[in-house]
């Protein structure tokens, strides 16, 4: 089996490996919580953080439950939440982002999540306002930032905001304890179908195919590496897109539904449920 070149653990990535990370801003936002979201069953996904301006924020997780304050921070778990809650006062900053390698894993996936005083981060607080102002989001969560139209010069301002917020963001977290997890050293054609399947919805025929391998052949390293054949993977990113529609966009659920592929709503429905253990409309609700 072909292997990328292993790292010296004591060593940090070089920049062509840092490069291979995935990094997208969801919102940014500062705001009342709206009454339909103060309580959510639904789990919380991707990086982020809460700066809580009145009110209190509450996470519960495998590690038990998490309450941060006002004039406190809550660094929330990119995976694992099982319940958010939220004082019925509560006004929030919040950042939530992508960050995370190609197999999905999170720059910052241990120790979370976290509660941080926000005297000790002052300049946390600071990169973050700058950010909000930056994407000019109105007050509803549902407002997204990929559904705003910018200009080039927008866009670039907005990433170097955001990377500046990333660059706080991240020195707080270890400061506070937290390792950056490093790439794992992966077969490079595994490597290479991540970042195909990134730029396009291939079929796995076609991505066998520029791959010059077989479909067992390819099904084998997929399970060997990421322990899921390159379908139960698709399967995976498809389900992550439909939840992240479904939380950050206003698109009507038949129009989600219809850009995934179904022709019926109730087949949508169902294939989601079996997913999430949640209908469409109910996570939606409480996401």
């Amino acid at each position: 089996m072909e292997l990328s070149v292993l790292r010296t653990p004591s060593l940090p990535p070089v920049i062509a490996e840092w490069q291979h990370l995935h990094r997208r801003l969801r919102w940014a936002y500062d705001a009342s919580i709206l009454a339909a979201h103060r309580r959510s069953p639904a789990p919380f996904s991707g990086s982020g953080a809460w700066y809580i301006r009145s009110g209190w924020a509450e996470i519960s997780d495998k590690r038990g439950t998490f309450r941060a304050c006002k004039g406190e921070w809550m660094i929330p778990s990119p995976t694992g939440a099982t319940a958010q809650r939220f004082a019925p006062d509560t006004h929030l900053l919040s950042i939530r982002f992508v960050h995370a390698w190609p197999d999905g894993r999170a720059l910052f996936d241990q120790g979370l999540p976290l509660v941080l005083e926000d005297n000790k981060f002052p300049a946390l607080r600071t990169s973050a306002e700058a950010l909000i102002k930056a994407c000019r989001i109105h007050a509803d969560v549902r407002d997204m930032l990929w559904d705003q139209r910018v200009t080039t010069r927008q866009y670039l301002h907005i990433e170097t905001v955001f990377a500046a917020f990333v660059l706080e963001w991240a020195a707080a977290l270890e400061q506070s304890g937290c390792v950056a997890g490093v790439e794992h050293a992966i077969d490079s054609r595994v490597q290479a179908a991540l970042t195909l399947l990134e730029r396009a919805d291939l079929s796995i025929t076609e991505l066998a195919r520029r791959l010059s391998l077989s479909r067992s052949q390819l099904d084998r390293l997929f399970s060997d590496v990421l322990g899921c054949t390159p379908r139960g993977y698709k399967e995976q990113r498809r389900v992550t897109r439909v939840r992240e529609a479904l939380r950050y966009s206003a698109d009507p659920i038949k129009t989600i539904a219809y850009r995934e592929g179904f022709r019926r709503l109730s087949h949508f429905s169902a294939w989601f449920t079996r997913a999430t253990g949640l209908s469409p409309r109910r996570y939606r609700g409480h996401s």
